[in-house]
């Protein structure tokens, strides 16, 4: 797997929903928030859909300075890791205790439930089709409740999680589908924002690199990972789109700091990071589908990536269209808007002279179709 197909796939992977119901998903996704069980939602069609709010330049909701830090959790909590040894359960992960309850993790192929991977702890159970990492040191795949689960690169022997109690957690990697497949690990914390650094380290005690987890939905996301002397970028936060549906209001927020950007609806969870949004684009890629996710229940919320020469969208529903323009946040520009969900949306991305520079539909991870 290259490094952009393996960005994409995690992409795929941070696509979240934001309730968990029954019932077939027109496009794959894994949740990664709650309980972060992997789920099917049947889209429901919604009558009608309020137009989207164009907003032409961002605010920023939160903003940290070089010197400061994001808002740490109470440091009152005691968690430990051991990795299986003799006698442990087929399939075992990681075990340990948080504030003195048990906790595990275990993984087991799963070809008869539609996927290839599958993992259950005390807090919840998911599948995955494929094996996520292989780039970075390490890939933190899915949180469930207070319990995540990810994979390392071949040359790593234990990572060391800093927490906000002040303690390092030191995590093991093991090869739970064996010496063909990459090794996993898993770790318990009580909120994911307990987990403020993750360093990789070989087997001579070298370190490989370290990541400054995204953790303000939910989910330690270990996306963009950093070498020691490396700077690392300030902090903040950008509301790139809001709105209305049927009354209720929804907005994407892209937060923006050492992890790379990550957007997100802030009140649902749902959303998904990056290292970067810029190696997507280019002369004959305009345009990207970032994220789409469900929303008040019957829509779904879309976040486009758009060149620097794209002025709009417009988006085209049955009901109606709407435009929406470009807003730029964190060293790239977005395009958000809502769609109902099951209808057939397409989309146009305009130049300021009113020239159309790419075009496409909202459903499906690969959305766009550019005119280069």
């Amino acid at each position: 797997m290259n490094t952009e197909n393996e960005r994409e796939v995690r992409a795929w992977l941070g696509t979240a929903l934001d309730e968990f119901t029954p019932g077939p998903l027109p496009f794959e996704t894994v949740v990664k928030r709650g309980k972060g069980m992997r789920v099917k939602r049947r889209l429901i069609a919604v009558a009608a859909v309020t137009a989207v709010a164009a907003l032409g330049v961002p605010f920023v909701v939160h903003q940290f300075g070089a010197g400061e830090s994001a808002p740490v959790v109470s440091s009152h909590y005691y968690v430990t890791d051991n990795p299986p040894g003799p006698g442990s359960a087929r399939g075992l992960i990681a075990s340990g205790t948080l504030n003195g309850k048990h906790w595990q993790a275990v993984g087991q192929f799963a070809p008869g439930m539609g996927c290839g991977f599958s993992f259950q702890t005390s807090q919840g159970s998911t599948c995955v089709q494929g094996q996520v990492g292989g780039g970075d040191p390490a890939t933190v795949i899915l949180t469930m409740g207070q319990v995540s689960v990810g994979s390392v690169r071949g040359d790593v022997a234990y990572l060391h999680l800093l927490l906000t109690n002040g303690r390092t957690l030191t995590v093991h990697p093991v090869p739970v589908f064996g010496g063909r497949y990459a090794r996993y690990f898993a770790f318990a914390v009580p909120t994911s924002a307990a987990v403020t650094k993750v360093v990789a380290y070989s087997s001579d005690q070298h370190e490989l690199g370290y990541a400054i987890p995204f953790t303000a939905l939910g989910s330690v996301e270990t996306v963009r990972w950093l070498h020691r002397g490396e700077t690392v970028p300030p902090r903040a936060t950008y509301r790139i789109g809001s709105g209305a549906v049927a009354g209720q209001g929804w907005a994407v927020d892209a937060y923006v700091g050492p992890w790379g950007v990550c957007l997100g609806l802030p009140r649902s969870g749902g959303g998904g990071c990056y290292p970067s949004l810029s190696h997507w684009l280019g002369k004959t890629r305009p345009v990207k589908q970032a994220f789409s996710a469900a929303a008040l229940g019957n829509s779904v919320v879309t976040a486009l990536v758009v060149a620097g020469d794209v002025d709009h969208v417009v988006v085209q529903q049955p009901n109606g269209h709407t435009s929406v323009r470009a807003v730029p946040a964190g060293g790239a520009r977005f395009c958000v808007f809502v769609t109902g969900q099951d209808e057939h949306a397409s989309w146009a991305a305009y130049s300021a002279s009113g020239a159309i520079l790419a075009h496409g539909t909202v459903l499906g991870s690969s959305s766009v179709t550019s005119l280069g």
